[in-house]
């Protein structure tokens, strides 16, 4: 298991932020996105929620995928919730599942103390349990 947490702090207002955070694809800087398929977005109790499936393409060595089995296309589920009335939150999960690897990280953009930053704490939370089983049943029981 593998734990990695990071923040950064924008100079911009909260409209600009969430902006971008709800655009974040498809763009130019991550060519890896493939497609995109809105599941549900939903106005609920004030917020906006909305659930998206992702396709990612990767570029990984033959032998990486014959060894671990990973897949060139991978995909995703990401969920976002903004509360437009609290104007200080935006929340987003996203989850992937891969052969041998779960993978969960949490977005969460919240006001500074002077009200004028917006800090972006993330959370990523990688599971590599699977992989060791199915590396161990690869190798070993067969």
């Amino acid at each position: 298991m593998k734990i990695w947490n990071s923040k950064h702090v924008f100079d911009h207002n909260l409209e600009t932020v969430f902006t971008a955070a709800w655009r974040e694809y498809p763009n130019s800087m991550n060519q890896g996105v493939t497609g995109i398929d809105v599941l549900r977005q939903t106005l609920y109790a004030g917020k906006i929620m909305s659930e998206r499936f992702i396709q990612s393409y990767f570029h990984i060595p033959s032998w990486v995928t014959k060894l671990t089995g990973f897949s060139v296309t991978q995909y995703s589920r990401k969920y976002t919730v903004i509360d437009p009335s609290r104007t200080t939150s935006l929340t987003t999960n996203c989850l992937q599942l891969r052969i041998g690897v779960a993978e969960q990280a949490r977005n969460t953009f919240v006001h500074s103390v002077d009200g004028c930053r917006r800090v972006r704490s993330y959370h990523l939370l990688i599971n590599f349990t699977v992989l060791f089983v199915y590396l161990w049943s690869a190798l070993f029981l067969t």
